[in-house]
C-alpha cells in the first residue's frame, strides 16, 4: 500500500467511524496531503505506507520548519493544530496498519499564547447552525439535536455545560430562562422564538422517552449529551 492510500483509509475512518464535520475532514485531508507532498519532495520520491514508519524526528520538524517560513507561513496554533493532525494520522496507522513511528513523541509542537476567545461573525453563526443538517452520517433526531444546542449556545448565551444542565422539565422554553451558572450564580437570559422553536423540533424527533429531571440533551444510545461531543 502506498502512502497515499493509507491517508484515504484515515480519512475514510474520519468520516464514516468518527463522524466528523465537512469541514474538519477537509482540513485533516489537506494538512495530511500537504504532509505527504513535503516528504515525497524531502526522500525524494513516492512514499509506501511502511515507510511513514520510518519518518524521523528531524524529518517532522523539517516539515514544521517549512510550514513556519513558507511563502504563507503558519501561526503557532496552526503549526499546532497541524501537528496534532499529523500524530492522529500516525496513531491511526499504529492502530490500523500497525506502522508504528516513535519519533513523533520527540517532537514538541510551537508555544501557543492564550487569547481571548473571538465571537463567531452573524454569517458564520449561520453557518454553523446550518452544519448538522448536512452531515449525511446523522440521523434525522441527531441533527435536530445538534442543531438545537448551538441555536441556544449562540441565541442564549449559554455554556456548554448550562445548555446541558437542562431537565425536560424546563421546556416548551418560555421567554426567558433560568440559568445556573459558574459559583452558583443564578441568572435569567432572554429567549428567542427561533431558539424556543429549534429546541421544540429537537424534542419532537426524539426517540427516548424522558422523565421531568432527566437532562434533555440525549446522545446517540440514549444517555445524556457530552460536553466532549458537543
Amino acid at each position: 500500500m502506498d502512502a497515499r492510500a493509507a491517508l484515504g483509509l484515515w480519512l475514510e475512518h474520519l468520516e464514516q467511524e468518527r463522524r466528523l464535520s465537512p469541514r474538519t475532514l477537509a482540513a485533516y485531508g489537506f494538512i495530511g496531503r500537504r504532509y505527504l507532498a513535503f516528504l515525497e519532495g524531502h526522500r525524494g520520491g513516492p512514499l509506501s505506507a511502511d515507510d511513514l514508519g520510518t519518518i524521523s524526528a528531524a524529518d517532522i520538524r523539517a516539515w514544521l520548519a517549512v510550514l513556519r517560513q513558507g511563502e504563507t507561513p503558519l501561526s503557532p496554533r496552526s503549526l499546532s493544530q497541524s501537528l496534532s493532525a499529523i500524530r492522529t494520522f500516525h496513531g491511526f496507522l499504529d492502530r490500523r496498519l500497525s506502522i508504528t513511528n516513535a519519533a513523533l513523541a520527540l517532537v514538541r509542537g510551537p508555544r501557543v499564547k492564550p487569547t481571548a476567545p473571538r465571537p463567531v461573525t452573524e454569517s458564520q453563526a449561520a453557518e454553523l447552525l446550518a452544519e448538522p443538517g448536512l452531515d449525511g452520517g446523522l440521523d434525522p433526531w441527531e441533527a435536530a439535536r445538534d442543531e438545537a444546542v448551538l441555536t441556544l449556545l449562540y441565541g442564549c448565551g449559554l455554556r456548554i455545560s448550562e445548555a446541558l444542565s437542562l431537565r425536560r422539565r424546563d421546556a416548551p422554553l418560555g421567554e426567558s430562562l433560568r440559568i445556573t451558572g459558574k459559583g452558583a450564580k443564578t441568572r435569567m437570559v432572554p429567549v428567542l422564538p427561533r431558539v424556543a422553536q429549534a429546541v421544540e423540533a429537537y424534542l419532537a424527533a426524539l426517540p427516548f422517552p424522558l422523565g421531568p429531571d432527566e437532562p434533555f440533551f440525549r446522545a446517540r444510545r440514549g444517555g445524556p449529551l457530552s460536553p466532549r461531543h458537543v
